[in-house]
Parts: structure tokens; sequence; C-alpha cells
């Protein structure tokens, strides 16, 4: 009944307001699960590793050994490092692509013509660049000089996924806010050579 919502005297702000208010709604078991899982496995990983080093590793610990690490672009020497980049990346990425999701999802599932393509096509659009980009790293990283392929691919795929969620999160807001009415109208009427060739 999109058409029916359209036809109100609600702003499309408003609109936007209620699709994200139902997200939260079917999303918040996922996202509580998710993150109730990782904190398990960090628990249990913390565990292990004072089990075999006999070291004790917190949060803030291995944050700021994350941060470090990749601020000054050091080599990464053990696995406490390695984690601690993962770790820092994790926390920006994760929580970018959940927002990300959301309002790729609304675009595209006002774009495609055949709703059950809409999550393949977010999802595509979303996780896919990132992994490209460490793709083309990994073919072309022995040509680069005094480089440490694990701390700058991770570093690549970290800041090449905050930058995909960051321009796709921002284009397909600015989209929806824009032209949500006539996305709404355009998908009941013939279709034009330009959305044909278009999402």
């Amino acid at each position: 009944a999109l058409e029916l919502v359209t036809a109100t005297s609600l702003s499309v702000q408003e609109i936007l307001q209620g699709e994200w208010a139902g997200l939260r709604r079917r999303m918040a078991g996922p996202v509580i699960g998710t993150l109730l899982v990782t904190a398990f496995a960090l628990f249990c990983l913390f565990e292990i590793y004072e089990l075999g080093t006999g070291h004790k590793l917190t949060v803030s610990q291995l944050a700021a050994d994350g941060v470090l690490t990749l601020l000054t672009a050091s080599r990464v020497t053990d696995g406490e490092s390695l984690l601690g980049i993962l770790f820092v990346i994790g926390c920006l990425v994760l929580p970018t692509t959940w927002i990300t999701l959301g309002w790729v999802g609304m675009w595209t599932g006002m774009r495609v013509r055949k709703p059950a393509y809409a999550p393949f096509l977010t999802l595509a659009l979303v996780l896919v660049q990132p992994w490209l980009a460490v793709y083309v790293f990994d073919a072309c990283w022995e040509f680069i000089p005094n480089t440490d392929e694990e701390t700058f691919g991770t570093a690549l795929w970290g800041g090449s996924a905050l930058l995909n969620n960051l321009v796709l999160a921002l284009w397909t807001r600015r989209q929806l806010l824009k032209h949500f009415r006539t996305m709404a109208t355009d998908r009941y009427s013939e279709p034009s050579v330009w959305s044909r060739c278009s999402l």
C-alpha cells in the first residue's frame, strides 16, 4: 500500500522515520543476538589468550593496540596486534554497515521492478566492493614497497568498507528524501527508456 502512504499528508521525512521504526522493531532481535554472540566470542578469546600466554587481555588494551598499529602502520608481529586491528575496524564497520543496509534496502526496494531481487542487490552493493579492493591489493601488493600485507590489507578492507558505507548511505538517503514520491509512483507506471537502463 505504498501509493496510499504517498497520498497522505505525511512528509517524506516522517514516512522514512516510520520505515526506520519498523526496521528497528524487526531487527532488534537479530542485532542483539549478534552482539551477544560477538561478546561471548570475545570473552572466550580473552580466556584462551590468557591461558596460552599468561597475559590478561582487556577490551581497552585490545582497542588501543589496534589503533596504535593502524596509526603507525606498524608491521603485525603478534596475534594481539592483528586482533586489535580487527576489533577496531569491526567496531567501525559493523554499525555503519547495518545503517547502510537500511538506506540502500529502502532505495533498491523502490527501484527494482521485482522486489524479490532487492535484498540480493542490496547485499551486493554494500558488501562486495570492499572485498574487490582487497582482491586487487592481494594481486598487486608485492609491487608496493615497504608494505606489510596483513596491516595494510586489513586497513584497506576497513577503509574501503567505511567509504563505501558512507557514500552509499548518504547518496541513497538523499535520493529517498528528494525523489520518494516520484519513485513510489514510477513503480506503477509504464517504464521509460531511462528506467529500463537504471535501477
